[in-house]
This record gives C-alpha cells, sequence and structure tokens, in this order.
C-alpha cells in the first residue's frame, strides 16, 4: 500500500512539475514562439484535470486553471467541476469549494445533480464535517466569495439524505425560505431520500448486492420505533409541498418517493404512484420498480409482485432483471416451505 502511495504522489509531483515547465513557456511568448506555433487544445487540459481530481491535488488542478486563462480560453463546465472536486477532496478546502460552486454560477453554469452528489459524499464522511459546512454557511453571513444558492444548500440536503439524517435534512430545507431561495425539484428529492435511508436503518429491506451479485436482506443497526406513520405522513407533506411549489415529479423525486413508501409497506400506495407515473408518460427509473418488486417478495405479496412485473415493459424497460425473478422464487418458496410444515 506504501508503494502504491508513493508511486501516486510521484506520478502527480511529476505531472505537477511538467505542467510548472509548461505555464513558463507560454507566459514567455517572445523566447518560445515554437510552442505558441502549435495550439493547445482545450479538451486535452480538461482532461489533465480530471486526472488531477482522481488524485485530490488541488494545486495541480488550479495550475491547468492558469494554463487556460493564458491561453484565452473561458473556464469551461468540466474545468469548473474538476476545480469544485478537488477542493473538497482535499483535506479542509470546504470553503474554497463553496466559492468555486458561487463563481461557477456566477458564470452562467447550472451544477449537475450528479455534482452536488459528489460533493455530498465528500461531506458526509463525517457528521462533524457536515455540521461544520452547514454551520459555516448559515449560521452567520456566508463567508466572503461564498453566494448561498439552493445548489450550495442542496450538497448540505444531499449529504443528509446519506447518512438517513431526517431532523438535520429538514432543518436545511427550512433555510430556503430564511435566505429568500426557493427549493428545487433535487431539493424535493433529497428530503424523500433522506427519509428512506433513515428507513433502512430500522427497518430491513431487500437490496440487490453486486458485489455478491445476489440479493441479500439488510441488517438494521438503529433501534426500530413502533409508529412509522410519521415518515409516511412526511413523504406525502414532501411531495405536498412540491406541488404548492409547481414542481412536477422528476424521475428521481418519483423513485424516492416509491422506494420510500415501499420500504415502509406501503406498497398499494406505491404501486398506484407507479402505474399513474406510467399512464402519464413521466420517465421511470427501472431500478425504482425493481426496488418495489424487492419489497413486494419481502412483504410477501405475491399477488401485487406478479402484477408489478408487467410495469417493467409499461414503463419501457425490455426486461425483467434476473435477480428480481430469482428474489421472488426464493421469498415464495421459503413462505410455501413454512405453510406445509
Amino acid at each position: 500500500m506504501e508503494s502504491y502511495r508513493s508511486n501516486s504522489f510521484s506520478r502527480i509531483a511529476h505531472l505537477t512539475a511538467l505542467v510548472d515547465s509548461l505555464k513558463i513557456l507560454l507566459e514567455y511568448p517572445a523566447e518560445n514562439e515554437e510552442i505558441h506555433s502549435y495550439r493547445i487544445d482545450e479538451g486535452l487540459i480538461e482532461q489533465m484535470a480530471v486526472s488531477g481530481v482522481s488524485k485530490q491535488s488541488c494545486d495541480y488542478v488550479l495550475k491547468l486553471w492558469d494554463i487556460m486563462e493564458i491561453l484565452g480560453y473561458k473556464p469551461s463546465e468540466r474545468m469548473y467541476e474538476c476545480a469544485i472536486l478537488s477542493f473538497f477532496r482535499s483535506f479542509q478546502k470546504d470553503h474554497h469549494g463553496f466559492a468555486a460552486l458561487t463563481d461557477m454560477e456566477s458564470d452562467g453554469y447550472v451544477p449537475s445533480r450528479a455534482l452536488i452528489n459528489s460533493i455530498s459524499r465528500n461531506l458526509s464522511v463525517s457528521v462533524k464535517r457536515l455540521d461544520h459546512a452547514y454551520y459555516m454557511l448559515t449560521k452567520h453571513e456566508p463567508p466572503k466569495g461564498i453566494d448561498l444558492s439552493t445548489s450550495v444548500l442542496n450538497c448540505i440536503l444531499a449529504a443528509c439524505a446519506k447518512e438517513g439524517l431526517v431532523d438535520r435534512s429538514f432543518t436545511v430545507f427550512h433555510e430556503f425560505e430564511r435566505f429568500d431561495l426557493y427549493p428545487d425539484a433535487n431539493s424535493y428529492s433529497y428530503l424523500l431520500e433522506c427519509i428512506s435511508n433513515e428507513i433502512k436503518q430500522m427497518k430491513a429491506v431487500l437490496i440487490y448486492d453486486p458485489v455478491q451479485q445476489k440479493v441479500v436482506k439488510t441488517d438494521p443497526y438503529r433501534s426500530s420505533t413502533d409508529d412509522f406513520q410519521i415518515y409516511v405522513d412526511s413523504c406525502v407533506e414532501v411531495v405536498s409541498m412540491m406541488k404548492d411549489q409547481g414542481i412536477d415529479h422528476t424521475r428521481h423525486t418519483l423513485h424516492e418517493y416509491v422506494d420510500a413508501l415501499s420500504c415502509l409497506g406501503e406498497l398499494d400506495s406505491a404501486k398506484i404512484t407507479l402505474e399513474n407515473a406510467i399512464y402519464q408518460k413521466e420517465r421511470v427509473l427501472k431500478k425504482t420498480i425493481e426496488h418495489f418488486c424487492l419489497q413486494c417478495a419481502l412483504s410477501q405479496r405475491k399477488d401485487l409482485a406478479l402484477e408489478s412485473l408487467s410495469l417493467f415493459e409499461a414503463a419501457g424497460h425490455e426486461s425483467i432483471p434476473n435477480y428480481i425473478s430469482d428474489a421472488l422464487d426464493v421469498e415464495w418458496s421459503s413462505v410455501d416451505s413454512s405453510e406445509s410444515s
């Protein structure tokens, strides 16, 4: 492992040295006419920046940023993403990451859901780091260089969602109104995801494990509650708030809503929601139907599961995954054996 780390740092050190040399050549055109006859492609610089993100070297990415400016390129969306992620993957540079996110939005780019999810994965490494980011942004005036926006708050919401921190997520959600901001569809999907993940910490569910390549039953690690109705009510409230704001379901909000209802055992409501979405020609993710079918199997709702298999084709998905059929066979055979005994 130590050998791998030293080689990794060595490679990024060599790359940084090469970039430094290139920067010097570009800064003195009179002395380096030959290199200026060759136009360095913007895409090449972006690809080099991606390698810097994977090596967690924000210094290297920033040097490439300087080279883009010397060449007269406007910062691209991809370069912003590389700079932002390199900050969040570095030690104690979250402030710089949020400042870069502010600059990205100021330049007219809209941070993608994939970028927000990547940021949130870094923030959710520890509750302490997540809390620090939240208090830094909201408890006083945001630090210099950072403008609080819907995307910035969504980063915090998404991090809460990954850890299933429902109380924190609703506290963050209330900050939208305090700062005169408006939540978007992603905001609501993260709230629903958070509810779903907290439920999964207390209730066993069936999931597909890609490592074992089979369906497994999860082992809850938090004490359960006798009243899950509060979670059902919370899901309904979130969807109601969406409608009040005029925001339609997206494939992500639909997935998280159906997933939460399925985990709560509200299978009939989940099925009706799926059928309505398909009837209205909304895009339904394949994994949404898969998750629903697995919870039908766990709840021993054979009738509902069989009916739901047709939803794959109705939603435009060509085939039913083999592991879904296998899971249904396993759960039903266990039920049949217990009944016969």
